[in-house]
This record gives structure tokens, sequence and C-alpha cells, in this order.
């Protein structure tokens, strides 16, 4: 990642995503069952993570040294380290002690209906990170070399507006398309999972859109913080999601965790964000309201479909949904992105048919 030699990474993920299920089925149908899974999921990482140490060794020429060893680093690692392990563990309580509480309190089927928003939002999430994660050495570039806060300011606008623009398509997807697709995909016994993915990815996204910053704060050494947040985020959730769930089931868990992320994301990190870290975030959210006028189009389109459109078949559900995304697309190019965003398509598509670059900035 430090060398940015993204494309190896990329296609062994991308190798593993689709040979699990190939190896996958076979197993299960031999009857193997979880244990199969299990075995099959640690050869597919040792492979993975051996491809990884042969690629840094001949080809990043990595070495290992173990003379003059420095503790003073290796303490300062550590501290640094522990507030990432403490925030890791912190977001794994965080997104699944709605089910421990559902099946406490309401048995093996409510945490199945909520398992499926669970899954559902965890894809919605790995849709940010994935843009994110591209900017990492940048980042820690910029914030060793210069430490220029308006330049992070624009970096951190600039992805926060690409990804604001991913997101909001797949959440407005989910919300005009998210009930019809639930019901073909997993059943009529699971429509409860509808209203409980939107209470989960709507506040998120604030989040989602910001994550960059997570490693700006890394980058600057003052992520402490927010792994006190998520912590208080975390101990908020509980308390909020075991009365809630209690009365209201999935739904209610979904609404505690919904309160605590809008308040320690939306409220607390973007106060941090501005006062402390000396990112302008009434900037940030300056130019994500530009897109407003982009979204009319869409989301009217979205509504008259989700109003008058009977999506619970296949072939209706698929038109509207590939009219939708055109409707999205067309509105945000002319309404919504700048030049900058335009670009990020015009250049690769203009190289891809072999045109020069005229024209564009």
């Amino acid at each position: 990642t430090a060398n940015e030699e993204y494309i190896f990474q990329k296609v062994i993920q991308m190798i593993r995503l689709i040979v699990n299920p190939f190896i996958m089925l076979p197993v299960l149908l031999m009857g193997y069952k979880s244990i199969g899974m299990v075995v099959v999921t640690t050869l597919l990482t040792i492979i993975v993570e051996i491809s990884n140490m042969v690629f840094c060794f001949k080809r990043l020429k990595i070495k290992f040294s173990f003379h003059q060893f420095d503790f003073s680093l290796m303490w300062e690692m550590a501290v640094f380290s522990s507030y990432i392990f403490l925030n890791m563990i912190i977001d794994q309580i965080n997104w699944n002690i709605d089910k421990f509480v559902l099946g406490r309190y309401r048995g093996t089927i409510a945490v199945a209906v909520y398992g499926l928003a669970a899954q559902l939002n965890s894809y919605y999430l790995s849709l940010s990170t994935a843009i994110s994660n591209v900017f990492i050495p940048r980042v820690n570039r910029m914030v060793a070399i210069e430490n220029d806060n308006k330049k992070l300011t624009n970096l951190f606008t600039r992805v926060g507006r690409i990804q604001f623009i991913l997101l909001f398509l797949v959440c407005s997807g989910i919300v005009f398309f998210g009930r019809s697709f639930i019901s073909m995909w997993a059943g009529a016994d699971y429509n409860g999972t509808y209203a409980i993915v939107l209470l989960l990815i709507i506040p998120v996204t604030i989040p989602l859109i910001q994550n960059l910053g997570i490693e700006i704060q890394k980058a600057k050494n003052m992520h402490q913080f927010r792994s006190w947040v998520y912590f208080f985020i975390a101990v908020a959730n509980v308390f909020l999601s075991i009365p809630l769930a209690k009365a209201y089931g999935g739904i209610g868990a979904a609404i505690g965790t919904a309160i605590s992320l809008l308040i320690g994301n939306g409220l607390v990190m973007n106060w941090y964000y501005h006062y402390r870290i000396g990112i302008n975030m009434i900037y940030f959210w300056g130019e994500i309201f530009k897109f407003g006028k982009s979204l009319l189009l869409p989301v009217a389109t979205g509504t008259i479909m989700f109003l008058f459109i009977d999506l619970y078949r296949v072939i209706p559900f698929l038109i509207c949904g590939i009219i939708y995304i055109i409707v999205f697309c067309v509105s945000m190019w002319f309404f919504g992105m700048n030049q900058y965003e335009k670009d990020l398509i015009k250049k690769p598509m203009l190289r891809l048919l072999g045109e020069p670059e005229l024209g564009v900035r």
C-alpha cells in the first residue's frame, strides 16, 4: 500500500472472491458443512498471504533487519497501534451487539432478519473504503512533508464528493428498490429487513463520505480521540438498543444504533475534524450540499417507480433499475459533478478509445 502497488493487491482479492464459491459449493455438497467452509476460508487466506509475501520479497525487494533494534520506536508504534486495535474491537462490538441483544430478548427469527440487513450494510461499508484506501500513501506524504490543512481539506472534500456520488446512488437505490429486492432475494419472511437496513445505512453514510479523515488522524497521530468516541458510541448503542429491542425487535435495535451513530459521527467527529484536526468542515458540507440540484430528478423518478410500478416482478424491477441508474448518472453529470470529477471518467475513456485528451483539464 505504501508503494501504491494496488493492481496486484486488487487482482488477488478479485481472484479470491471468484474462486471462493467454486470451491465452497462442492465442499458443502459433499456434506462437510461449517467445518468445510472454515477449512476452505483458511486455505484461501494462507494462499493469499503467501502470494503477498512473495510479491513483497521479489517485486518490492523488502528486507528484514534485526540489527540495532529501536525499542523507543517500538514503544511509540505500540501506543499508536493500540488505539487502532481498540477501535477495531469496538467496531466489532458496535456492529454485532444488536444481534446479541436480539438473540437474548427476541429469539433466532429476529436475529436472522437483522442479520440479512447487517449483511447488506457490510457491503455498503466496503464501497466507501475501496475509494479512500487508495489515498492512504498520499495523505501520509502530505502530512509528513507539508501538513497543510488547506490542501488536506481540498483532498478530503474531493474524495468525499466522489464517495457521496457512489453511496447516494446505492443508498437511494435501496430506498426505492430495496423492499422488492429483499422480497425476491430472501423471501416474504424477511420483509422486516427493509426498514432495518435503511436505519443502518442512512446514518452511516455520514462517516463513510468522511473516512479519509481517519487516515488524516492517523497520519497526524491524533486518532486516539476517535477511539474513545467510538467506545462511548458502543456503550450508548448497548444502553439504547436493549430497551428498544425489547419493545420493537430488530427495528428498535437498529434505531439505537442509528441514534448513537448520528450523535457520535454526525456531531462529535465533525466538531473534532473542524476544531482539532484542522479540516474545514463548513467548506466540506457546502461542497456536498451543491449536489442538491442534481438529486431532484433521480429522487422524483425513484419515487414514481416506488409508488406506481409493481417492482416485485423481475422484468419491471430490472428495467426500472436500469432507467433509474441512467437518470441518476445523467442528472449527476449535468447538474452535480465538477470538472475534476468529470475528468476522472473522460480521461480513461479517451485513453481507451485511443483519442488525444484535448480540451480535458
